[in-house]
């Protein structure tokens, strides 16, 4: 993962989506960064505390969607923390818009899953995504509304979010190459459900279920049917003790659980 010690502004585009967060009437652009320098980067500003960097841009008559060749390969966008993001602010992109974005922080955005659909297809070549604290996604938007695949999607971040069980596997079945997954602390993923539901995954190798209620039945059910697992996190899981953690070492003793 690049530290924001190493992030850069390698170029910025003019966002056609976000109104300036200024009194003038101005567009911002967001950047996108690689571990390229650049020559210009003290002329960037933060916004809040976020990793984007901006510069104005004139006003435009009409909104102008980015411009794909001017997207540099294995980019990252962070947005993390940013209260300036609103609900459908990136639903006007379209499909590849965005082709070699690989790494979006959304932590603490409060995206909707319109915005995740458009993410999904504006950025074919995602392989990670955070959306760690979303507060506007409800129980169940995601298996209604989300239709989009993240065919390269390989790690994928969900702690304390509104998330239930049957956004969970409409996300893992959207995303048919994931390898890492942490659902930290889902408070509506009820005891059960991950076995009522018979949840499967092909690739997955990590997967945190760091205090969610998951029973040891939902347990055995992953063990079973994630025939690539590797590691699997249960601390703090209210319904799994000791003893089951025990009993799950003695029979899975190719599986490591933290």
């Amino acid at each position: 993962m690049v530290t924001s010690s190493l992030l850069y502004c390698a170029r910025t585009l003019p966002n056609p989506l976000l109104p300036a967060l200024t009194k003038s009437n101005r567009f911002v652009p967001f950047s996108i960064f690689t571990t390229r320098p650049f020559a210009s980067a003290s002329r960037t500003a933060s916004i809040a505390q976020t990793q984007v960097h901006t510069t104005p841009f004139p006003l435009r008559k009409r909104p102008v969607r980015l411009n794909p060749d001017l997207i540099v390969d294995h980019a990252i966008i962070s947005y993390k923390g940013n209260k300036d993001i609103k609900p459908t602010y990136f639903s006007s992109l379209i499909p590849n818009d965005l082709p070699n974005l690989s790494n979006m922080n959304l932590s603490g955005v409060d995206i909707d899953s319109k915005d995740l659909n458009s993410i999904f297809g504006a950025a074919p070549n995602l392989v990670y995504l955070n959306f760690d604290w979303n507060t506007i996604i409800k129980p169940g938007d995601i298996a209604e509304k989300l239709s989009t695949a993240a065919k390269n999607l390989k790690y994928l971040k969900c702690m304390q979010t509104k998330l239930n069980s049957v956004d969970i596997k409409q996300l893992f079945s959207l995303s048919p190459n994931l390898e890492k997954a942490s659902l930290h602390c889902l408070e509506n993923i009820k005891p059960h459900e991950f076995k009522r539901l018979n949840l499967a995954h092909a690739t997955i190798q990590e997967l945190s279920l760091f205090g969610t209620r998951v029973a040891l039945d939902d347990v055995k059910q992953i063990l079973g049917h994630f025939p690539k697992l590797k590691k699997l996190g249960l601390t703090r899981c209210p319904h799994i003790d000791s003893h089951d953690i025990i009993e799950l070492k003695e029979c899975y003793p190719h599986i490591q659980f933290v």
